[in-house]
């Protein structure tokens, strides 16, 4: 268990209210998932869970699991919690602070909790913006990165970054916010342990277009914090002629996208509520299609959100990047309709559960093979079927499924 044998006791402030403890156990018990309120600093709650180990400090408590949870709040060392029930190893509760986030065991005598410590330059809302053909816009706490004119803004403690595309218009292409040190950005000793889930993204961003790092280590330098990979894709139309930009890494005459990507190397987000947590304010799944360098490790996209097409103004059409894109609110998909909605001039179904698809100025040049559809209407498949693709979790235009892929088949 998280609890040490020799636990301290201590008094109560005068404000605890003791309440009977059948009352308390059924406080404690209500909870049905582990839910983050998406602010550094904010401390989870997990029901029946016990995070054995790393205990830092103990006390006997009268008080239900809240007061456990709000001392790992107010204590900077704190960076999880075990509260133990009365009667299991003392007539009373005992909570355990933890100066680092340990697994979690299922153990009904139990309730724990993580503070929710995010790194410096974690990667959020990512976007990708063509307003005539395409418009993913991401968010952070419902917090779009882009206002529908195409403005920057972005949730207070973040800040929007423009990446873009070299090859697309001024002003178009790829954008995300980032999370700032001024808005609970730490710089971390132990990287490799933050609660998110593998293929979270830090220090996205070009290396000629934009500036950005991951805990003050800059992934255009080929580097990333323990527990992270270095990701790369080289963005095609960048190249000076200098240096062969897609044999090698040449920063100084090629751009880059580039990023860390999160391993969670001690599997601390592998359950659906810590990552459905995530997904609403960090970006995940960032994948190239064409360079090595820039694969994912994870193999679909999260429940609650979709892959967008890959973009690359200097490839071909459906090569480039492309990441796990989130809508708020989000509809839990339906058999047949996981993105019944887009936003106007855009192929691609950015709004589930929206009112269906509204055609813009371009909808009839997405009769092509891997261009996303609405299958109720069959919408930009005139000659080709709109299938669901499992693996991305979209529907798209294509003769069917590779066998072998599991991606469209050949067109």
């Amino acid at each position: 268990m998280g609890y040490s044998q020799n636990p301290l006791r201590i008094s109560l402030p005068s404000r605890v209210i003791v309440l009977p403890i059948a009352l308390l156990l059924l406080a404690s018990f209500r909870f049905d998932s582990l839910l983050f309120a998406q602010e550094p600093g904010s401390v989870s709650l997990e029901p029946g869970k016990d995070r054995g180990g790393y205990n830092y400090s103990s006390f006997i408590t009268d008080a239900p699991h809240e007061a456990c949870q709000n001392a790992c709040a107010s204590d900077t060392n704190c960076q999880a919690y075990t509260w133990v029930r009365p009667g299991v190893k003392n007539p009373q509760a005992v909570c355990y602070l933890k100066d680092t986030v340990p697994e979690a065991s299922g153990n009904p005598d139990c309730v724990s909790g993580v503070k929710l410590l995010l790194p410096q330059g974690l990667t959020g809302g990512l976007s990708y913006w063509r307003p005539e053909e395409v418009k993913n816009v991401g968010i952070v706490d419902k917090t779009a990165t882009l206002n529908p004119q195409g403005g920057r803004q972005a949730k207070s403690g973040w800040q929007t970054l423009s990446d873009g595309d070299i090859g697309a218009k001024t002003d178009q292409g790829f954008y995300h916010q980032e999370l700032t040190s001024q808005g609970g950005g730490i710089t971390s000793q132990t990287p490799d342990r933050f609660m998110l889930p593998a293929g979270t993204a830090c220090g996205f961003h070009h290396t000629t277009n934009s500036s950005s790092s991951c805990m003050g280590i800059d992934p255009g330098a080929n580097k990333c914090p323990n527990g992270w990979i270095a990701r790369r894709h080289f963005d095609m139309s960048s190249g000076d002629g200098n240096a062969d930009c897609l044999g090698g890494f040449f920063p100084q005459h090629c751009g880059y996208f580039v990023w860390c990507e999160y391993t969670d190397p001690h599997k601390l987000c592998e359950d659906s509520d810590c990552v459905q947590s995530a997904v609403g304010f960090a970006s995940v799944g960032i994948k190239s299609n064409t360079d090595p360098t820039g694969d994912t490790l994870r193999f679909g996209c999260p429940t609650g959100t979709g892959r967008t097409s890959f973009y690359d103004m200097g490839r071909g059409e459906g090569q480039g990047l492309s990441f796990c894109l989130y809508s708020y609110p989000w509809v839990p998909p339906g058999p047949f309709d996981p993105h019944a909605g887009a936003i106007p001039g855009s192929s691609r179904n950015t709004t589930p559960g929206g009112p269906g698809p509204v055609p813009g100025p371009n909808a009839n040049s997405c009769d092509k093979w891997g261009s996303t559809c609405v299958p109720q209407k069959n919408t930009c498949c005139s000659t080709l079927s709109c299938t669901w693709i499992a693996r991305e979790r979209i529907w798209e235009c294509c003769k069917g499924i590779d066998p072998v892929t599991q991606t469209c088949g050949i067109p």
